[in-house]
């Protein structure tokens, strides 16, 4: 997913974890932050400006962990953000609304599926 976001703003983990890489401005996704959650899963964040955190480091949800920027093949400043299970990448929409009752989490993949 990428999201629109100006340069130099703060980004959060979001989740508990350990930084598995912090990648340098020579990958195509720029700057990035990887972090492993553990049990499988392992969330990416991608063309940042600056990492805050290094490799092994400890974080905790909402920490802050980078500062977005324009790194990599990217035309405009944006934050791409990545959950992967077991290295596969699946959409971060199930993680986003963990409050939601059953009822308006399936009320809103009807309406993300309608709109395809």
């Amino acid at each position: 997913v990428d999201y629109s976001i100006p340069e130099g703003q703060s980004v959060f983990a979001t989740a508990d974890g350990v930084v598995k890489e912090v990648l340098g401005k020579t990958s195509t996704s720029g700057i990035t932050v990887v972090i492993d959650h553990g049990n499988g899963y392992s969330t990416s964040y991608s063309h940042l400006q600056k990492a805050k955190v290094k490799r092994r480091q400890k974080v905790r949800r909402g920490d802050i962990i980078a500062l977005s920027g324009n790194s990599g093949l990217s035309i405009s400043p944006h934050l791409h953000y990545e959950v992967r299970y077991r290295n596969n990448t699946v959409n971060p929409i199930h993680y986003f609304n963990k409050d939601m009752t059953p009822e308006a989490y399936i009320d809103l993949m009807e309406q993300l599926s309608e709109n395809k």
